[in-house]
């Protein structure tokens, strides 16, 4: 369940919704003027929950803040729209290299499928079959990591400020529709 919140900053009124909120976790999405994105608190872990509670009215003010930090990130991401795609959709840019990774990950899953059509077969043999699979899974997760850091990068080059606070994902999912003021 969400709550609504919203505050006056420089005379625009900015709308979102505490989407999550425990005792340890808080997120905040803008819905207006713009929307599309969110972000969470840091999470409180147990030894500090004693001190502090996002359900109290600690979590309130800091949903203001949050949602307050998402209009001037939105803002920021409009006033960058153009240069930002562009650096995304270039020929070299990041959604290419992403699908270049993506192209990769599912010929590591086709291997993997072969592999254990082999295994049934009786092509090959359990030790072979279990050596393979490490190989590909090693290969799957460096194709993650290097996923998560070309986003990461992506957003400490183009937006620094941001970078830890907003999730690549979404501000590359956002960037990918069109948004206007």
């Amino acid at each position: 369940m969400s709550t609504p919140i919203s505050v006056m900053t420089n005379r625009i009124t900015i709308h979102g919704s505490i989407t999550h909120r425990s005792h340890s976790d808080l997120t905040v999405t803008i819905t207006a003027p713009i929307a599309g994105l969110s972000c969470s608190a840091p999470h409180i872990p147990y030894f500090a929950r004693a001190t502090k509670d996002y359900r109290t009215s600690l979590g309130h003010d800091l949903a203001i803040e949050l949602l307050t930090h998402l209009y001037h990130a939105a803002c920021e991401l409009q006033a960058q729209q153009n240069a930002l795609q562009h650096q995304l959709y270039k020929p070299d840019g990041l959604k290419a290299a992403l699908h270049k990774i993506r192209d990769e990950k599912t010929r590591l899953k086709q291997q993997k499928q072969t592999a254990k059509q082999q295994l049934k077969q009786g092509i090959l043999s359990q030790k072979v079959h279990q050596q393979q699979l490490k190989t590909l899974r090693q290969q799957e997760e460096q194709l993650q990591s290097d996923e998560h850091e070309l986003k990461e990068n992506f957003m400490q080059n183009h937006l620094p400020q941001y970078s830890s606070t907003l999730d690549a994902d979404e501000v590359l999912n956002w960037l990918g529709t069109a948004h206007s003021s």
